[in-house]
């Protein structure tokens, strides 16, 4: 993930990137392994004590705050927000070495993949580990996503 913020940023590709990945730890692994700042990146998350201490120091963002060329999303931006940008390209990360950043295949990607709600773009790109499913034919494994 971090790969392909960097590689949006020194392309300056076309498109924003709107990273839905339910872990405050991960997106804030980005934010400082590339040195982002918050003219550049936001990160949505839940308005609480926990999530300022994990953002130590970086702002804590709404879906309503300005875009971003990278945007950062955790549970709270899964369902019943808008995010308007014509510009914006949706990817959702399932980190299975995470249980609480699996998604939920069945409601929450459905809903994260209306979220963007006017981009140019017709495509989602879904990263995930399969390493838990090391058993698993690729094909089943990506019916069953």
């Amino acid at each position: 993930m971090t790969g392909i913020c960097r590689d949006t940023l020194r392309h300056d590709s076309q498109y924003n990137l709107h990273i839905f990945l339910n872990s405050v730890e991960g997106a804030k692994a980005v934010i400082d392994a590339l040195e982002l700042t918050p003219d550049i990146a936001r990160i949505v998350c839940a308005d609480n004590d926990e999530n300022t201490v994990k953002l130590d120091g970086f702002p804590r963002s709404s879906t309503k705050d300005t875009v971003r060329r990278i945007n950062l999303y955790t549970s709270t931006a899964f369902e019943g927000c808008d995010i308007y940008d014509r510009d914006g390209m949706t990817f959702i990360v399932s980190d299975t070495r995470k249980r609480h950043s699996l998604i939920d295949i069945s409601t929450s990607m459905i809903q994260i993949c209306g979220r963007v709600r006017d981009s140019r773009y017709g495509e989602i790109v879904h990263l995930y580990d399969t390493l838990p499913y090391k058993d698993t034919a690729l094909e089943q494994f990506e019916d069953a996503t």
